[in-house]
């Protein structure tokens, strides 16, 4: 599939989306880490975010690259499916 190519999906397929994406990934666990822990939260709270931020990038780039444009509804249900693995794992601790 090429740059404006339509995906089998009928949208637009850009793998420059794709490349950010996962560009951002590793910024994106740095980022979760950083602003968990300078609210306080304990260690494993803190990796258990920055590591569903992480996977959330992967994901949402996998998600684009296999379906395109079309994706964008699929990002909010893995938007909801993160968190509840968040509000599972605060409820466990607990």
């Amino acid at each position: 599939m090429g740059e404006l190519e339509p995906s089998p999906f009928g949208t637009e397929y850009r793998p420059k989306v794709v490349r950010r994406l996962i560009y951002l990934a590793m910024p994106m666990f740095a980022f979760g880490y950083v602003v968990t822990w300078a609210q306080g939260a304990e260690q494993w709270v803190c990796l258990l975010i920055a590591s569903i931020a992480f996977a959330g990038c992967l994901l949402a780039a996998g998600a684009y690259r296999l379906r395109g444009g079309a994706s964008t509804g699929d990002a909010q249900w893995l938007a909801i499916i993160l968190a509840v693995i968040v509000g599972i794992a605060e409820w466990a601790k607990n």
